[in-house]
């Protein structure tokens, strides 16, 4: 086979799958959803959260310089932002923004800064 028709089946097979998927809960429960999964619909999206956050923190030493506050700005930026504008494009872009790569250094790797960088100060 091409190259072609392997993208075009691929893509079909993992639409296929993808919209098996997203139907599956309307086919299984009918009737009525079960207690037990609008539970897990209701608890499982803050523990995921808590989990990336967790995650994103992991290498964070609080007792060596920058003493992990590169990431606190980030991630209040974050919560702020998501709190004031509802928007959560907006907030991962800015925390990415502020701390790219786990030091303040807006610039490397920055999708909204345009500035040199030399060193670790961007210039204008």
């Amino acid at each position: 086979m091409s190259t072609n028709v392997n993208a075009a089946v691929l893509i079909a097979a993992m639409s296929i799958t993808t919209i098996l998927l997203r139907f599956l809960p309307f086919l299984v429960f009918k009737k009525e959803t079960p207690p037990y999964i609008s539970y897990l619909g209701k608890v499982l999206p803050p523990a995921i959260i808590g989990m990336l956050v967790i995650y994103c923190l992991k290498d964070v030493t609080p007792m060596v310089s920058p003493y992990g506050i590169p990431e606190l700005i980030a991630a209040a930026c974050v919560v702020i932002l998501q709190v004031w504008k509802r928007n959560s494009l907006i907030s991962i872009l800015t925390g990415y923004d502020i701390d790219p790569n786990g030091v303040l250094s807006s610039g490397s790797g920055s999708f909204l800064s345009h500035g040199k960088r030399r060193g670790s100060v961007v210039v204008w």
